[in-house]
């Protein structure tokens, strides 16, 4: 592990910021690979989204039908309540964020049956989703000289930051 100018091991920390719950816009798809979409959200109510850790990830709610938001949690302090039956969901990393232009991008895998997969192909652009999170996440700071990067999405997300940032990426892979 490096040491920085100032004589001082970097250290990663747990980050505790409000889990909340938000309604953003599908702003635009686009095909991946034959069985991936991204999908690029985005609104006002992106302000306060947190994105800074390797397994970033969110719920994405899908309410049947869609304009029913009896279920959808609601906010208590830094959590969510979420009331009974639970509304559909599934969780997915994310891929960028730009706090910039307010974006969030996610991909999802295209297959028979998903919920989220169905939305992901069919839902028209304009169309409002929920999205919970992310949670809270411990972040290792830039300052690590090399670091172990467990999600690809993260790694592709970091070169497009800045490539010249790291002097070495280690790239690990779990089945």
């Amino acid at each position: 592990m490096g040491i920085s100018d100032a004589g001082v091991r970097p250290k990663a920390q747990l980050e505790r910021w409000s889990v909340r719950i938000r309604q953003l816009v599908l702003l635009r798809r686009e095909c991946v690979t034959p069985k991936m979409i991204r999908v690029t959200l985005g609104g006002p109510e992106h302000v306060g989204f947190e994105s800074h850790i390797a397994d970033e990830h969110v719920k994405l709610l899908f309410p049947d039908p869609p304009e029913d938001h009896t279920r959808i949690p609601t906010q208590n302090g830094d959590r969510l309540s979420w009331l009974k039956p639970l509304v559909p969901s599934r969780d997915y990393t994310v891929h960028r964020y730009d706090s910039n232009t307010g974006e969030v991008d996610i991909d999802i895998v295209v297959h028979e049956g998903g919920v989220g997969s169905t939305w992901a192909v069919e839902a028209p652009l304009g169309e409002a989703n929920w999205v919970a999170g992310p949670p809270r996440g411990i972040r290792i700071p830039d300052a690590f000289p090399g670091r172990c990067i467990l999600a690809m999405r993260q790694l592709f997300r970091q070169l497009r930051a800045d490539e010249k940032r790291f002097q070495r990426t280690y790239v690990g892979l779990c089945w």
